[in-house]
């Protein structure tokens, strides 16, 4: 469940670090500013539907191998067919999405820590458009790492981190 409001960036990245520090170890978390200021807090809460106070959806367990390790714009290609008659109803996952995923996963008892909670979190955001940074043509990246970190990081567009959808 992910709230249907439009946040500023700066919420967003208070809201992955107050989950950061309310992990049973406090931890710091760490954002890619650089990266992160390249997009608005509207491209960074997801679609809003009016009338809507959350969105309802299903974070897959493990990656969509379809959106593997290709370019940003493979995965957007197969994405968009994966998506066809239905668009709407396997949306890319906001970075809103991600960190009320976290969220969830706490709330339910899971531990957001340890071995695999990086493929467990880790949302490549194939939805918005590459930034280029330095040399690098990157799009955000989204996890909590093995020690708990939340990570609001990059993935090199041209290839790098699988990606998944929701189901909602």
């Amino acid at each position: 469940m992910t709230p249907n409001v439009l946040v500023s960036k700066e919420q967003i990245i208070g809201a992955a670090e107050a989950f950061g520090q309310t992990q049973p170890k406090p931890i710091s978390a760490y954002i890619y500013r650089e990266l992160y200021d390249q997009y608005s807090g509207e491209e960074l809460s997801g679609a809003q539907e009016q009338g809507v106070s959350v969105r309802f959806s299903l974070m897959p367990s493990k990656f969509t191998p379809e959106l593997g390790q290709v370019p940003v714009q493979s995965s957007e290609r197969s994405y968009t067919t994966q998506r066809q008659p239905t668009p709407s109803r396997y949306p890319c996952p906001s970075v809103l999405d991600a960190i009320s995923y976290w969220q969830s996963l706490r709330a339910s008892s899971i531990t957001v820590s340890g071995d695999g909670t990086n493929y467990k979190t880790g949302i490549r955001h194939i939805d918005l458009e590459p930034a280029r940074i330095g040399g690098d043509l990157v799009v955000p990246r989204s996890a909590v790492d093995g020690f708990g970190k939340p990570d609001l990081y990059r993935s090199l567009a041209e290839v790098d981190y699988v990606a998944r959808v929701l189901v909602g």
